[in-house]
């Protein structure tokens, strides 16, 4: 792999927090190029999204992973404290008062 190649990305957007009056940092995707992977780069991208939430005056930056991806939650694990949520999706569907 280049030394000019990106190995990792994060996808960081800001979102409201209406019960605690404040802002929070969302990590939608963290991603790591497989052959990168234990080089460190997920844990830089880690500390600068906390960084970057602090910057922006954000209290917490937050992210979800499948309970099965033990490997993520393993880096995760070191990094932050599960908030112990349970997460939905629900499908989109059309309105059923038109």
């Amino acid at each position: 792999m280049r030394r000019d190649t990106p190995v990792a990305l994060a996808n960081l957007r800001w979102f409201a927090r209406p019960d605690d009056g404040d802002i929070a940092l969302a990590l939608d995707d963290l991603f790591t190029d497989p052959e990168a992977r234990g080089s460190g780069a997920a844990s830089a991208l880690l500390r600068e999204a906390a960084a970057i939430a602090t910057e922006g005056g954000a209290t917490v930056v937050r992210w979800i992973t499948a309970n099965e991806n033990t490997t993520a939650r393993r880096l995760y694990d070191r990094h932050a404290t599960s908030a112990g949520w349970v997460t939905y999706d629900m499908p989109a569907a059309p309105r059923t008062d038109a």
